[in-house]
């Protein structure tokens, strides 16, 4: 049975892009939902974001809305996390 949905989902990318304490940034484009929110959790909890060496973390849609942004020394500052159900946590 095919899933009912608006097929809007289908055409929604996500980037990835964590900064560096040296300004500098690496981003990842054009992934899906589920590629990107594991590897943001990877950059916010990798050795370089424990140390500093990463600074903050984001994923973003093809809207340019953030969907997810991490600060070092804050950790998950957007979406506040007392505001997800226990289904939609993924740490």
């Amino acid at each position: 049975m095919a899933n009912k949905s608006s097929g809007y989902e289908f055409f929604q990318k996500f980037s990835v892009t964590e900064f560096f304490a040296n300004e500098s940034y690496a981003t990842i484009q054009f992934t899906d939902a589920e590629k990107a929110m594991k590897y943001g959790v990877y950059c916010s909890t990798s050795n370089r974001a424990k140390h500093g060496f990463t600074t903050k973390v984001t994923i973003t849609d093809s809207d340019d809305n953030i969907n997810y942004e991490w600060l070092y020394n804050k950790g998950v500052v957007f979406p506040k996390v007392e505001n997800l159900s226990s289904n939609e946590r993924v740490y």
